[in-house]
């Protein structure tokens, strides 16, 4: 009984911490990966190294706002997308060197996914948002 009590707050625990954003779902294969969150939680920043994979993160953001992402990179081989998708995980929008910028309305929904994709890349993405 006291596994299956420690098995479920253990749950528990994951669970608070995926939904609050802190926990990363990862399937990529690099040398060299470094993620740095902005200072306000509203960036970040990805140094690469031979990535191919994808990471994955809850994205809180507030019902009701407008929302503006900006994406920059430096990458010298590969390819390395953002992606925002909604809470069944469908692509609202990609964002890329040719799309650097989009707006995001959150009119009913609050929790997104943010998920970075690559593709045998290396060098340095940063993806802002901002309130509008």
């Amino acid at each position: 009984m006291k596994i299956v009590l420690i098995f479920l707050v253990v749950c528990l625990l994951f669970y608070i911490l995926w939904i609050s954003g802190y926990l990363i779902i990862n399937q990529k294969r690099a040398l060299l990966y470094f993620d740095r969150r902005g200072k306000d939680s509203t960036s970040r920043k990805i140094t690469f190294s031979s990535c191919t994979g994808y990471t994955k993160r809850v994205l809180n953001l507030s019902k009701n706002h407008l929302y503006q992402f900006s994406f920059s990179s430096d990458i010298t081989k590969g390819t390395a997308i953002a992606e925002i998708q909604d809470k069944n995980k469908n692509v609202l929008f990609s964002l890329d060197n040719i799309h650097p910028v989009q707006n995001l309305n959150t009119a009913q929904i609050s929790r997104y996914y943010l998920v970075f994709r690559f593709q045998k890349a290396d060098g340095t993405i940063c993806l802002e948002w901002k309130e509008l």
